[in-house]
């Protein structure tokens, strides 16, 4: 699994060379001219705040569109208009980095969570009075359908979170971990050497 490590101490995302072999991320750095290429970096932060989704994510809990003004405020300090190239750089190397750095799993819950934001904007524009003070036809209807559906969201995230959290330590591919990874180095080997 793949994701860029945070700098605590500077805020900023460790470049390891290592990334380069990524054609998405070596493109954006690239794309920055400059020596330092600060540019580079404050977009692999956006991108690290925006979509990383690991425990050392302190946004990653919130709404997507918070999520992403965080992630702008914090790389950039502002509201960034992107050129066009860009927006194009960012998109594919966030659409990578999502692919890299979460498991099937992971990606659903990523997207449950969009729909129980989507659900809770609806929830928070259904009005129950029009503009003369009247009841709102069919209020009560569209707000018991979005609770439900919301209801039904939550339970879906909660199952994928426990299916999450007992896959964690895991080693993908059905493999066992050997003596050394578990750290039992006092396990006699088939060779008979100690």
């Amino acid at each position: 699994m793949f994701t860029f490590r945070l700098n605590r101490y500077n805020y900023e995302i460790d470049v390891d060379e290592k990334i380069f072999i990524i054609e998405e991320f070596k493109a954006i750095w690239d794309y920055d001219k400059t020596k330092q290429k600060k540019r580079a970096k404050r977009i692999f932060l956006y991108i690290w705040v925006g979509y990383d989704i690991s425990s050392e994510n302190d946004y990653r809990e919130l709404p997507m569109e918070r999520r992403l003004e965080e992630a702008m405020n914090i790389a950039f300090g502002k509201k960034v208009v992107f050129k066009e190239v860009e927006r194009n750089l960012i998109q594919a190397a966030v659409k990578r980095y999502i692919e890299l750095s979460s498991t099937a799993e992971e990606r659903l819950l990523a997207t449950v969570q969009e729909h129980i934001d989507e659900q809770n904007k609806i929830l928070m524009n259904i009005k129950s009075i029009d503009e003369n003070g009247e009841l709102v036809p069919g209020y009560s209807k569209k707000l018991e359908a979005t609770l439900k559906n919301i209801k039904e969201l939550i339970l879906r995230k909660k199952e994928l979170e426990k299916v999450i959290k007992n896959d964690e330590g895991k080693i993908r591919g059905d493999k066992q971990e050997s003596y050394l990874e578990r750290g039992d180095l006092s396990v006699k080997s088939k060779f008979g050497r100690k």
